[in-house]
């Protein structure tokens, strides 16, 4: 009778470092499958969560950069410089030569004004004047000869001569009166009272027409004219 021998028990001949790298295979297999998929981040997804991180950063600092500048400029000390600098500038001219050139009639006309207010005034007071000529001796001599002879007609004697001589001396004396009464001159004396106050009197050769109270007006020659 045959005996049957039991089989040993086979025992795994696969050495540990095989098993370690089998492992080790296997895992980057599925680290490959899982980037292929998505499940696992690569390095783009990296390099653009970096983009987007610096974008984030320099959104950040130009945001604190905006905000220093709007600090900056509501500060009161700026305000008060920009008002200085603004002040300095000087006055822009409105206008062209025409609006210029406009405005030389009024600045004339506002000067000559006063001028012509100064020339002006109202009659106060109207009178006629005699002024009496010169002598030139020729009626004092004719005077005393028609004297003396008148004088010579009364009395006698040495009455006589003193007549003579006292006719001479009157007659004389009303020939040289009536000489500056034939050469005397008359005129008008028209006063005026100016508008600043003064009072002017003017000589006129005849009345012409002027009463008391009228307004006038003095040109350079010394002439009235009227004042309307």
């Amino acid at each position: 009778m045959s005996t049957v021998e039991s089989a040993a028990p086979i025992r795994s001949s696969i050495h540990p470092v095989m098993w370690v790298a089998a492992g080790s295979v296997i895992l980057l297999s599925l680290t490959g499958v899982a980037a292929m998929t998505g499940l696992l981040p690569t390095g783009q997804a990296r390099s653009g969560e970096a983009g987007a991180s610096a974008l984030a950063a320099s959104s950040g600092s130009a945001a604190s950069a905006a905000q220093r500048q709007g600090v900056v400029g509501d500060n009161p000390a700026n305000h008060t410089a920009e008002a200085t600098a603004m002040s300095k500038q000087p006055p822009r001219q409105v206008g062209g030569p025409a609006a210029r050139s406009s405005s030389a009639p009024a600045q004339t006309t506002d000067a000559s004004g006063p001028v012509a207010a100064r020339n002006e005034g109202t009659i106060e007071s109207i009178r006629t004047v005699t002024r009496k000529g010169d002598a030139s001796g020729v009626g004092a001599v004719a005077g005393g000869v028609l004297g003396a002879v008148v004088g010579n007609q009364f009395g006698k004697g040495d009455g006589r001569k003193a007549m003579t001589v006292v006719g001479a001396a009157g007659g004389a004396l009303a020939g040289n009166e009536i000489e500056k009464q034939r050469n005397s001159t008359t005129h008008v004396e028209v006063a005026v009272r100016m508008n600043d106050g003064s009072r002017r009197v003017l000589a006129l050769a005849a009345q012409n027409g002027w009463r008391v109270g009228d307004r006038v007006r003095i040109d350079g020659n010394g002439k009235l004219a009227s004042a309307g």
